[in-house]
């Protein structure tokens, strides 16, 4: 799990220049030039019509919220202490056999000396089911305070290893050897029995505030959606009649050019004669009767045979249609990132949040928005240099007078058997949301009280660590990031010392300029 996502090289994604105003008309679907997303007037994403619209489903949402169970019951992961082993030189083979018959630590680490040994070390251990491998998996994994080179091993359930007793046992991994690599082992040496805590009633109020707000029983795509991006293949079946209505677009407006473009558009030409053809079909075709009957056609074969549809044929049926169903066209497509550069999947998720908004589909709208804030998206790769310009858009939900701190603390706990949808958020991008929050002060105060509040597991407050540390590295004022690194030196003490010992934060992070 990534807890620090401080970037090495940092620049806004945001266009060299801006498109200057002209006398050409630009529909508000296709200006998205000039920064990440467009803005409307309040300073939003979203328009002042649809926070109004979302504002009345969260004044329902704090209402259902109250007569939920407040005295519903959550734990912490399982976790315990040990040191981590490997072995990747000498008697490997013997190793493995001095293990499985439960060698003493000691004698081990006096006997296997090339062994490189990483002492007293929170470990967690969960279990899942591996759908690749049709089992159920435990996993063991180290917590090292570091954001990579974490140890962990996974090995198939066999009913008792979750739940047996593994104080003073050994949990071992070994790798035969092959034509390509030498033999090796991986190991835990557990010194302190795993358990699993209640949560204290304040942080358990939190998570169930979470759930109540991102529906638990809701998805953003459908369960048989399309996958979309440059090396997918299109399983669906193409579609004539979206043919015959893109092509009766470009036989209407193929009289503008290049030409009607104004010279100040420059290197947005293209985008203009775009808007400028838009526009055009607004104002000479919507009304007609071929335009309507060619549109209905399409999207009636659209539905009946699953065809995967795109941005373009979306907006049209979003302006001129019906929103619903431009939502579920874009429901029913997973759009994957090729690049850092490329935007598409945060597009396309705000374009689903705004539909979504349009749609009064709040259960999608939520999600949405998060995977926006928590930039929670499939990408072929992903360079540092591009996380700085995708926003998290905090103030959005905070002008809807959702609980954004609950809301925020409730999806960044890491629990036990949490409901099967319930949304975990990124601990990097969470910080630099909280950074934008309105009320900081109180914010530090949580966050601070949760890291010494020896009732919370060591875990969460390992990651409530994590979270108040990129939070302050994302504050604007270098005083500010300074100070707060000394309020969280002081709050680290109270953590166990094998934790304590860990910690390392290069302070030459936060003397960035302001």
């Amino acid at each position: 799990m990534k807890k620090i996502l401080f970037p090495a090289v940092t620049f806004l994604l945001i266009s060299s220049g801006c498109m200057s105003q002209s006398t050409v008309e630009v529909p508000p679907a296709f200006n998205n030039y000039g920064g990440e997303f467009k803005t409307y007037n309040n300073g939003l994403i979203y328009s002042e019509t649809t926070m109004h619209q979302l504002s009345h489903i969260v004044d329902s949402l704090n209402l259902k919220f109250k007569r939920c169970d407040l005295t519903r019951k959550y734990y912490a992961l399982t976790q315990g202490v040990g040191h981590s082993i490997n072995l990747i030189s000498g008697n490997v083979k013997q190793a493995l056999a001095d293990i499985n018959a439960n060698i003493n630590f000691l004698d081990f680490e006096k006997k296997y000396k090339k062994a490189s040994i990483n002492k007293e070390m929170l470990i967690l251990k969960t279990r899942f089911y591996n759908d690749y491998s049709k089992k159920w998996v435990v996993e063991f994994s180290g917590e090292i305070m570091e954001d990579y080179n974490e140890p962990s091993i996974s090995l198939d359930d066999n009913h008792s290893l979750y739940d047996k007793p593994l104080q003073g046992k050994w949990i071992v991994n070994y790798n035969e050897k092959t034509s390509y690599s030498k033999a090796s082992l991986e190991a835990f040496y557990i010194t302190e029995e795993f358990k699993s805590t209640e949560l204290p009633a304040k942080y358990a109020r939190m998570i169930l505030y979470s759930d109540c707000v991102v529906d638990t029983t809701a998805d953003i795509f459908k369960k048989n959606s399309i996958e979309d991006g440059m090396f997918s293949q299109n399983t669906s079946k193409s579609s004539d009649k979206i043919n015959r209505f893109t092509n009766f677009l470009d036989e209407s407006t193929n009289h503008i050019t290049e030409k009607d473009v104004p010279v100040s558009y420059g290197e947005y030409k293209l985008y203009a004669l775009d808007s400028i053809k838009s526009v055009w079909i607004m104002n000479n075709l919507v009304q007609t009767d071929k335009f309507k009957q060619l549109l209905s056609d399409a999207i009636a074969d659209v539905k009946q045979k699953h065809i995967r549809t795109n941005d373009e044929f979306e907006n049209y049926v979003a302006n001129y249609y019906s929103k619903a169903d431009a939502l579920e066209m874009k429901r029913n497509r997973k759009v994957m990132g090729m690049c850092s550069m490329d935007q598409r999947p945060r597009q396309h998720a705000l374009n689903i949040a705004l539909l979504s908004a349009e749609s009064i589909n709040w259960e999608v709208f939520l999600r949405a928005h998060l995977n926006i804030m928590n930039d929670r998206f499939e990408r072929v790769s992903d360079g540092s240099y591009a996380w700085e310009g995708r926003k998290t858009y905090i103030k959005e939900l905070e002008e809807l007078n959702i609980e954004v701190q609950e809301l925020l603390f409730g999806i960044s706990l890491r629990i036990k058997d949490p409901v099967e949808k319930h949304y975990y958020g990124s601990i990097g991008r969470l910080g630099r949301a909280l950074a934008e929050t309105k009320n900081r002060l109180q914010l530090e105060e949580q966050l601070l009280s949760m890291i010494k509040d020896n009732e919370l597991d060591t875990y969460n407050r390992i990651l409530m660590h994590f979270l108040f540390l990129n939070y302050s590295y994302y504050l604007p004022q270098k005083e500010s990031r300074m100070a707060n690194l000394v309020k969280l030196e002081d709050a680290d003490k109270t953590l166990p010392v094998y934790v304590l010992s860990r910690i390392k934060i290069n302070k030459k992070n936060f003397e960035k300029q302001d």
